[in-house]
């Protein structure tokens, strides 16, 4: 796919008129089931009104959404708006085609080849690579399935504001840009300039943590950002909390939260709200706040556990920033070293494990056990030698990562 043909597809999205809005008569009152046991919900359920189709083009995302469908590394070149998505697809694009230093076939992946998906499964994707293709996979079940669940909006300014559904939205319009009837492909825009929505009065943040919570599990940043939209909820009224836009980087807008103490007889609606058991997961989320903003942004971008970012929190910002870097290194060499059939989890814990040892490779500790380790190993001595097996590849690793940093030097 050449990006002429894909910038073809995308640049005609919004040269149609605004079509008019087709209303359902089906209703999907099951969508938020449980939603009950939010006494907030209580009257706001009442606000939902009928299922309508709308124009995408007319809806326009919360910047507030705790979850995040697209990485913040692409989202910068995003305005926000409707009519700035075909240039955040194309960029999502690019930066694949650098991450992978090869061609990405995204229409392939969209029309279902699988020739090109056999031959990509040699690829070992990376972390654009991999939120696009969560993307792409919904789309291509829209497509083939049609829309399960509607998306939900209130009215805003002569548009509609996004409550629930930004990866659905977008995945409409992925489709919408690429099925254009240009270069041989079908012209489906028809059936994609509008999306099955449920209009209620106001964007509600209760009802946005139950679909959250409901759906694929939220990263520990993501959870942050809810907690603390709830918080600031609570307090509404109370404290006056600025904008996002008022902040240089969005963790500060979240920090709002850092100091609030859950007000009295509302612990159990916050957790629920959560899905959590206990306060101190909401202490540990609180503590996210605390992270310097670029380990926010990359402990977002690339899923980090609860467990590093914790960690990390509780640190000076330099010594936080140096074991983010630390951190990022040895995944990378831990992928690297693993092959094709590398076990993600794996990787990122067992880089995990090398910044919390104490027996970190390079130190006398270290070689000094690994020596010990080799002269007991022996046939039959199963766990001698695992454990010196795993030393020497600890140690093989912070070889590479030394001759890595050398050969920055010299560059």
């Amino acid at each position: 796919m050449s990006k002429k043909n894909f910038r073809q597809s995308v640049d005609n999205v919004f040269n149609t008129g605004t079509p008019a809005n087709n209303s359902w008569d089906a209703t999907d009152s099951q969508i938020y089931g449980g939603s009950e046991i939010f006494e907030q919900l209580g009257k706001v359920d009442a606000q939902v009104t009928r299922i309508q189709k709308l124009s995408i083009f007319s809806i326009v995302p919360d910047p507030t959404q705790p979850r995040r469908a697209v990485p913040s590394s692409i989202r910068k070149y995003w305005d926000g708006t409707p009519k700035g998505v075909p240039i955040l697809f194309q960029k999502w694009w690019e930066a694949i085609q650098n991450e992978r230093g090869g061609i990405f076939e995204l229409g392939a992946y969209l029309e279902e080849n699988e020739r090109v998906r056999e031959v990509d499964e040699t690829i070992k994707p990376g972390v654009l690579e991999e939120s696009l293709m969560t993307l792409i996979a919904l789309a291509v079940s829209i497509r083939r399935d049609g829309l399960t669940n509607p998306i939900t909006v209130a009215p805003i300014g002569g548009q509609y504001r996004l409550e629930t559904g930004e990866r659905r939205w977008l995945a409409y319009h992925l489709l919408y840009a690429w099925f254009d009837g240009t270069n041989g492909k079908p012209n489906e825009r028809s059936l994609w300039e509008n999306i099955p929505s449920r209009e209620v009065e106001a964007v509600n943040v209760w009802r946005q943590a139950s679909e959250n919570s409901a759906r694929a599990n939220l990263n520990t940043i993501s959870r942050a950002r809810q907690f603390a939209l709830l918080m600031m909820n609570l307090y509404a009224g109370q404290r006056q909390f600025f904008p996002l836009n008022s902040f240089p980087h969005e963790r500060q807008f979240y920090a709002q939260a850092r100091e609030l103490n859950t007000p009295a007889g509302k612990s159990e609606i916050l957790l629920n709200a959560m899905g959590v058991k206990h306060r101190s997961s909401l202490a540990r989320l609180r503590a996210m706040f605390d992270l310097p903003d670029e380990v926010w942004q990359v402990g977002d971008d690339e899923n980090w556990s609860e467990e590093w970012l914790y960690g990390m929190a509780r640190l000076e910002q330099d010594k936080a920033l140096a074991r983010m870097e630390q951190l990022r290194e040895n995944t990378a060499l831990a992928r690297q070293s693993g092959g094709d059939d590398v076990d993600e989890e794996a990787s990122l814990k067992h880089a995990m494990d090398l910044e919390s040892d104490p027996n970190l490779p390079g130190t006398k500790r270290h070689f000094a056990r690994l020596t010990r380790l080799l002269d007991n190993a022996g046939k039959g001595k199963y766990k001698t030698n695992n454990e010196a097996l795993k030393a020497v590849r600890d140690l093989q690793m912070w070889l590479n990562e030394q001759e890595a940093k050398l050969k920055k030097f010299m560059d």
